[in-house]
C-alpha cells in the first residue's frame, strides 16, 4: 500500500524535474549564447518569451485548465516548438533543449504524430545548426543528439508506465471503495432486517399473544354476564391478570429484555406459562389437562439467550395447541443436559401439515431457535396431534 501512495509523489516530482531541466538547460543556453557572442537582443527576447510561454503552459496544466491532446495544449506545444526552432537559428546552443522537449511532445500529442514530430525535431537540431553556418556537419554531432532523443524517449515510456500504474491503482481504490461501502450499506441492512425479524418475532410471541386471549376473554365474559354474573366476573378479573401480564411483557421488551426466563429461572418461568394458561382455559370453560415436567438437571442455569428462546417455544407450541389445535392435553416437558438444553412440547389436538409455512408461528420458532444453533423438530398430522422438540447447544457442544 506504501508503494501506490508513493507513486503519485514520484510522477509529481518527474514532472517537476522535467521542468526545471528546462529551464535550467535555457539558462545554460543563453550563457552559452552570449560567450559565443550571439546573444543578440531578439535572442534575448525569443529565450524570454519561450520562457513565459513555457510557463505558462505549465501553470494551466497545474490549475487543471488544459489535458493531453486538448487544443489549447498543442497550440501551446506549436509555440514552444516554432520558439525553440527560431533560437536553434540564432545559436546551436539551444540544441540541447530538444531533450526535455522530447520528453513533453508526447505528452501533448497521441503516439504516432508525437513520433513524427520528435523526428522533425531531431532534424531541426541536427541540420538547421549546419544550414546556418553554426556549425560544419559531423558524425558526432547527428549520434549525440539521436541518443539523447533515444533516451528521452526511453524516460518518457517509464513516466507513462508509472502514470498508468497510477490510473490502475486509483481505480482499483475507487471500486474497493465502493465495494467496502456496498458491504456496509448490505450489513447495515441486514442488521434491520434482522433486527425487524427480531421485533416481529418478540411482538408475536408476547404482545399479540396477550391481547388475543383478551379478546377471547372479553368474548367469553360478553356470553356469560346475562346467565352467570360470577363467571362473568372471574372472567374479568383474568382478563385483567392477563393484560397486568402483556403490560409487564410489554415494558420489559421496551427495556430491552426478551424473557421473563431473564427475570426468573426456566421452572419458574414454565410454570407461570402454565398458571396462566390454567386460568385462561378455566375463564373460557375449556377442560384442558396442562402438565409440566423436567428431566435432567432441570435446575441448572444457563444462558440467558438460551432461556428466552426455551420460554419463547414452549409459548408459542402450548398456546397454539390450545387455541388452534383445542388439545385436551398438553404436556411440556423441560431439561437440562451436560451439553444441551431441551424443551418438547406435545399435544393431543387435531394436529396440521408441518410443511405449511403459511402462519408465522412456527418458521419464527425456527428462526429463533436456529440462531442459537439449535435444531427444532416438528411432528404432526392432521388428526393426530402435534410434538415439538427443541434442543439448544449449551458451552463447549459444536453447532
Amino acid at each position: 500500500m506504501e508503494d501506490s501512495f508513493a507513486l503519485p509523489r514520484i510522477l509529481t516530482s518527474l514532472r517537476v524535474t522535467l521542468h526545471v531541466l528546462f529551464a535550467v538547460l535555457l539558462a545554460v543556453a543563453v550563457v552559452a549564447a552570449k560567450a559565443a557572442g550571439q546573444l543578440t537582443w531578439l535572442v534575448g527576447a525569443l529565450a524570454l518569451l519561450l520562457a513565459g510561454v513555457y510557463f505558462a503552459g505549465t501553470l494551466a496544466e497545474k490549475r487543471g485548465r488544459a489535458s493531453a491532446h486538448s487544443a489549447p495544449a498543442v497550440a501551446w506545444l506549436l509555440a514552444i516548438l516554432l520558439l525553440w526552432a527560431a533560437l536553434v537559428c540564432q545559436s546551436g546552443s539551444f540544441v540541447w533543449l530538444l531533450f526535455p522537449l522530447v520528453f513533453l511532445i508526447p505528452s501533448v500529442l497521441p503516439w504516432i504524430p508525437a513520433v513524427a514530430v520528435t523526428l522533425v525535431g531531431l532534424l531541426v537540431a541536427v541540420g538547421l545548426p549546419v544550414l546556418t553556418g553554426q556549425s560544419e556537419f559531423s558524425v558526432g554531432g547527428v549520434v549525440g543528439p539521436a541518443i539523447g532523443t533515444l533516451a528521452a524517449l526511453t524516460a518518457f515510456l517509464f513516466y507513462r508506465a508509472l502514470s498508468q500504474e497510477v490510473i490502475t491503482q486509483r481505480g482499483t481504490a475507487i471500486r474497493l471503495r465502493a465495494t467496502q461501502e456496498q458491504l456496509v450499506s448490505s450489513e447495515r441492512e441486514a442488521g434491520r432486517l434482522s433486527e425487524r425479524e427480531r421485533l416481529a418475532r418478540e411482538i408475536h410471541d408476547t404482545l399479540a399473544q396477550g391481547l388475543s386471549s383478551i379478546v377471547l376473554l372479553s368474548r367469553a365474559a360478553e356470553k356469560s354476564l346475562a346467565t352467570d354474573a360470577e363467571t362473568a366476573a372471574e372472567q374479568v378479573r383474568t382478563i385483567n391478570r392477563t393484560a397486568a401480564d402483556n403490560l409487564a411483557e410489554a415494558r420489559r421488551f421496551v427495556a430491552g429484555l426478551t424473557s421473563p426466563a431473564m427475570l426468573d429461572s426456566v421452572p419458574d418461568a414454565l410454570a407461570a406459562l402454565v398458571d396462566k394458561h390454567r386460568r385462561q382455559q378455566a375463564a373460557l370453560g375449556e377442560s384442558t389437562d396442562l402438565e409440566l415436567s423436567y428431566t435432567g438437571d432441570s435446575g441448572r442455569a444457563v444462558p440467558d439467550d438460551v432461556a428466552a428462546a426455551v420460554i419463547r417455544v414452549a409459548q408459542e407450541a402450548s398456546t397454539n395447541a390450545l387455541r388452534h389445535a383445542r388439545a385436551r392435553r398438553v404436556v411440556i416437558t423441560y431439561g437440562v443436559w451436560p451439553d444441551a438444553a431441551t424443551v418438547d412440547i406435545v399435544d393431543d389436538g387435531r394436529g396440521f401439515d408441518p410443511t405449511d409455512t403459511s402462519g408465522y408461528g412456527l418458521p419464527g420458532l425456527r428462526a429463533r431457535v436456529r440462531e442459537l444453533g439449535g435444531v427444532l423438530a416438528v411432528e404432526s398430522a392432521p388428526g393426530s396431534g402435534t410434538a415439538i422438540a427443541a434442543r439448544f447447544p449449551l458451552a463447549g457442544e459444536l453447532s
